[in-house]
């Protein structure tokens, strides 16, 4: 046996196992709730969206950012908004104010939130440590059968009782 190869190869596997434990150490979850902490991913327009997390690093400062979905592909790349949230001293956060959804967003977008562990470089490169997507409601236009039918039928409807 070559100990070279054998003290390689365990140096490898420990800086390997080292890594993977600092991936996991923040197991925690972070979701996009409305005002009254209801976890729900979809929001009306001009709605407020808050931040809840929890099982996170305790009494620490995250940054987050916001992401728009580009319509024509699967890519998150605008950068909407970004700011900063705490944890307290049980690695929660408490529901907190991040965006208010557009009046204008006629569209149904997605957007997805990031928490950050690494804020060095803003929302750009950056590690994340949690995210979590969220939409918001279409108004959509009526559909011409559910406008045309009823208003033919009662304006036949009137026709017919003015005949009589």
């Amino acid at each position: 046996m070559n100990v070279k190869k054998i003290i390689v190869s365990t140096i490898l596997l420990t800086v390997v196992m080292v890594g993977i434990a600092e991936a996991n150490r923040n197991p925690g979850n972070i979701w996009a709730v409305h005002s009254d902490g209801a976890r729900e991913d979809y929001f009306n327009l001009g709605e407020d969206v808050f931040l809840e997390g929890q099982n996170l690093k305790e009494d620490w400062t995250y940054l987050y950012c916001i992401f728009d979905k580009d319509e024509r592909s699967s890519a998150y790349q605008q950068v909407l908004k970004s700011g900063y949230v705490d944890t307290n001293s049980m690695g929660y956060i408490p529901p907190q104010y991040i965006w208010t959804i557009p009046k204008g967003d006629f569209s149904g977008h997605d957007y997805r939130v990031d928490l950050v562990i690494n804020s060095s470089n803003g929302c750009d490169g950056i590690i994340k440590a949690k995210r979590d997507t969220f939409y918001s409601y279409t108004n959509s236009i009526p559909e011409f059968g559910t406008v045309v039918i009823p208003a033919a039928i009662a304006i036949g409807a009137i026709f017919l009782t003015r005949r009589r």
